[in-house]
Parts: structure tokens; C-alpha cells; sequence
């Protein structure tokens, strides 16, 4: 599949799997620069960003729950990321499973990264202190 392909592709499976839930908020696309090409949907029951970036003959997605909360879709459940409407389409439904959980988002802080657990011992650990 052609990343001009998938990219149509893309927008139209998020479309039918989500219908009124999600919208296409921003593309990107640089078809010289190997076939480049990014997705931006936006997840209207949690307001989470759903990012599908795409160049050469593959892709990642990634969940973002605001600007320094993120989770890649590859942590929780492994998939295969080579453009085919196989491979679309199965993502695309277990990314349609994977939003009715709660998740494991992690954080940039101070260039590294952090899980909610990590933030979460940080703030025992605080209170600990504040209280010794």
C-alpha cells in the first residue's frame, strides 16, 4: 500500500470504526521526504489527540492526554506497524478497545521520561519528607 493510500485510508477507518466520537483535527503530509505523513484525530469522550505517523512503509501511533502526557500505542500491546490495510485495520480496532481503559500515560519531565506511578512514589515520598 502507497503511504498516499493509507493515509486515505487512515482517516476513513477512524471515521467508521469511531463515527461521531472522533474527528480529524490536523494532517501533515511531506510525500518527498520518503512518504512522510501525520494524522491527528482528536477523541471527543476523554479529549485525548490519537497521532498516526507514517513514513517509508511503516507507522506508529501514539495517545496523547494533553501536552506532556503521552503513551505510545506499542506499550500496550505490540502490533504489526507495515503499511497494509491489514495492519490498519487491526490497529485501529485495538486502539477502538485499548481507549475504553484507563491508561498508563507517561510524562516528560525535565527531558525524562516518567510514568504516573514514578509521579505517584514522588508525591509519597514528598509527603514522607514533610512529615519527618
Amino acid at each position: 500500500m502507497k503511504n498516499q493510500d493509507a493515509f486515505t485510508y487512515i482517516k476513513q477507518e477512524m471515521n467508521r470504526q469511531f463515527k461521531e466520537k472522533i474527528y480529524l483535527e490536523r494532517e501533515e503530509t511531506a510525500w518527498d521526504r520518503y512518504g512522510w505523513f501525520r494524522l491527528w484525530f482528536r477523541y471527543e469522550p476523554k479529549s485525548y489527540w490519537i497521532l498516526f505517523e507514517g513514513e517509508y512503509h511503516a507507522f506508529n501511533v501514539r495517545i496523547l492526554a494533553d501536552k506532556h502526557r503521552f503513551l505510545p500505542l506499542r506499550k500496550l500491546t505490540d502490533y504489526k506497524n507495515s503499511l497494509t490495510e491489514r495492519n490498519l485495520k487491526e490497529v485501529i480496532q485495538i486502539l477502538r478497545s485499548c481507549l475504553d481503559q484507563d491508561l498508563p500515560f507517561r510524562q516528560i519531565r525535565r527531558g525524562r521520561e516518567m510514568t504516573e506511578r514514578d509521579e505517584k512514589k514522588k508525591e509519597r515520598l514528598e509527603t514522607w519528607k514533610e512529615r519527618n
